[in-house]
C-alpha cells in the first residue's frame, strides 16, 4: 500500500529576492508605463546557472501583475533549458497570467503558444546559423502579433557569452532592437563581456544585477533537468489535460501515413546527415525523437535546394528540413516503429486527436535532430526475466561493437565558424 509523502529530509531551498533585484524591477516597469513610447524589448543574459530563468519568471510575473500591459511576449531562445517546450526548441509566447511552476510542469500551457521552431541541438553551437534564422523569424512573428496586441517583449537568451556566443548574443540585440538588457554576473567573475557587442547608437540601457545563485552543488544537473522536462511532454496528453503515467513503450501510437492519397507525412529530414544511405532511414529515426514541423502549402515552403529521395520502403526523404521563415514546429514524437506494408509511421507524440488528423492536408515533416530519450522511458515496467521481449529499439547484453539500432554513438558535429561563415545571410 502505498503512502503520500508530505515531509522531505532535504530542506527546499527558499528563494531570496536580492533588494538590487526589486530596484531593477521597478525601474523596467517604469518604462513599460511610459506614455507615447513603444513597448520595452527586454534581453536578460549571463553565464550558465547564473539565474537567468529565475529571473525572467519573476520579471513575468511582475510586471503581468503591474497590468501596464494586459499580455508579456515571451520570446525564449535558450534550446538547452527552455521554459515552455521541449529542449531543442525556441519558442514565442504571449502570457497574460503569472507563471507558478517549473519549466517541467508546462505542457499544459499550449494556449499561449504563438510559434514555435526546432533546432534540433540543446546548445546553438552546433549551428549558429539555423539558430539565427529560428530567432529572426520569431522575431517577424512578434512584430505581427504586436501590431494589433501590444506588448513587452522578454528575451531569455542561452548561457553561452563567450567566443560565437556572444557574437550571437550580438545578432539578437541588433536584430530585437533591445531597449534594456539585464545581465546577471557570477559570484566568481563580475566581468560584463555583453558590453562589448552593445550598439554605438542608440544603445540599451544596461542594468548589472549579481547572481543570488548559491555555491552549492544543485541537486539536479541542466541533463537531469532536460531529461525530466522532456519525459514531462512525452507523457502529457493534450485531450485529457492530464499525465499519462505509464511507460512510452506501452502508449497507443498515433499511425501517421506516409503515402496515398492523403499522407499526415510529407517527408522526414535528418539534421547534418548529409551521408546517409536512403535505405538506412528508417534505422535512423526508429526510437528516436523527432519534430513534428508544419512547412506552408506552397513551394516556398521547402527549400529550392531541398532533394526529396524515395527510401526501397517508399518514404519520401528530405536532405534538408523545411525552412523556419515558411514553417513551425508543432509538436514532438518518439518513433516507435514503421509499418512498411500499410505504408504509416507509428509515433507518440505531444498531440491531441484533432492535431493529429489535422495533419493531413497539410505539409508536415518529421525532423530528427540530437535529442535524447532516457532509457529508463524505454524499459521501465519490463520484468527482468523478459528483458528486451518485444521491446523496439532495445539490445540487452551488446557488446562494444556497437551493432545493433542505435548502437552507435551520436557523432557530434561543432561547426565553430566565425560570423561570415555561419551567420553570413
Amino acid at each position: 500500500m502505498s503512502k503520500k509523502l508530505f515531509t522531505t529530509s532535504t530542506p527546499l531551498p527558499v528563494l531570496t529576492i536580492p533588494k538590487s533585484w526589486e530596484e531593477i524591477l521597478r525601474g523596467v516597469e517604469k518604462t513599460t508605463d511610459t506614455e507615447n513610447t513603444a513597448p520595452p524589448v527586454i534581453l536578460l543574459s549571463g553565464g550558465k546557472s547564473a539565474g537567468k530563468s529565475t529571473l525572467s519568471r519573476i520579471l513575468t510575473n511582475h510586471l503581468l501583475t503591474a497590468e501596464t500591459y494586459p499580455r508579456i511576449y515571451y520570446l525564449d531562445v535558450d534550446p538547452g533549458q527552455p521554459s515552455f517546450t521541449p529542449p531543442g526548441f525556441l519558442s514565442l509566447h504571449a502570457l497574460n497570467r503569472p507563471i507558478l511552476g517549473p519549466p517541467l510542469t508546462s505542457p499544459h500551457l499550449p494556449k499561449t503558444l504563438i510559434t514555435a521552431h526546432h533546432i534540433g541541438y540543446t546548445s546553438p553551437r552546433e549551428d549558429p546559423s539555423a539558430y539565427i534564422r529560428a530567432i529572426l523569424a520569431l522575431l517577424s512573428d512578434y512584430r505581427s502579433a504586436a501590431l494589433t496586441d501590444p506588448g513587452p517583449l522578454l528575451i531569455n537568451s542561452a548561457g553561452w557569452v563567450k567566443s560565437l556566443g556572444l557574437e550571437l548574443l550580438q545578432e539578437i540585440i541588433q536584430a530585437s532592437h533591445a531597449t534594456d538588457v539585464i545581465y546577471i554576473t557570477s559570484a566568481l567573475s563580475h566581468s560584463i563581456p555583453i558590453m562589448d557587442v552593445l550598439p554605438p547608437t542608440n544603445p540599451p540601457r544596461m542594468h548589472v544585477l549579481e547572481s543570488c545563485a548559491t555555491s552549492e552543488s544543485p541537486r539536479f544537473t541542466a541533463a537531469d533537468l532536460r531529461t525530466l522536462q522532456t519525459s514531462s511532454f512525452m507523457h502529457y496528453c493534450p485531450d485529457t489535460l492530464r499525465w499519462v503515467v505509464k511507460p512510452l513503450a506501452e502508449i497507443q501510437p498515433w499511425r501517421l501515413p506516409y503515402a496515398g492519397a492523403h499522407p499526415a507525412i510529407d517527408g522526414v529530414s535528418l539534421l547534418h546527415e548529409e551521408d546517409l544511405s536512403p535505405a538506412e532511414l528508417l534505422t535512423a529515426i526508429d526510437g528516436t525523437l523527432v519534430a513534428i514541423v508544419e512547412a506552408d502549402n506552397d513551394e516556398e515552403g521547402i527549400s529550392e535546394t531541398t532533394k526529396t529521395i524515395l527510401t526501397p520502403e517508399g518514404l519520401p526523404y528530405l536532405s534538408t528540413p523545411p525552412a523556419p521563415e515558411r514553417s513551425r514546429a508543432v509538436g514532438m514524437a518518439l518513433v516507435k516503429g514503421v509499418d512498411v506494408e500499410k505504408k504509416e509511421i507509428w509515433v507518440v507524440a505531444t498531440l491531441s486527436a484533432d492535431a493529429a488528423e489535422g495533419l493531413r492536408g497539410k505539409r508536415t515533416v518529421l525532423v530528427r535532430g540530437r535529442l535524447e530519450l532516457c532509457v529508463a522511458e524505454i524499459v521501465a515496467g519490463v520484468e527482468e526475466d523478459g528483458a528486451g521481449q518485444g521491446l523496439p529499439w532495445v539490445r540487452f547484453g551488446g557488446g562494444p561493437s556497437g551493432d545493433g539500432k542505435g548502437g552507435s554513438a551520436w557523432k557530434v558535429r561543432r561547426n565553430l565558424m566565425r560570423r561570415g561563415q555561419q551567420l553570413g545571410r
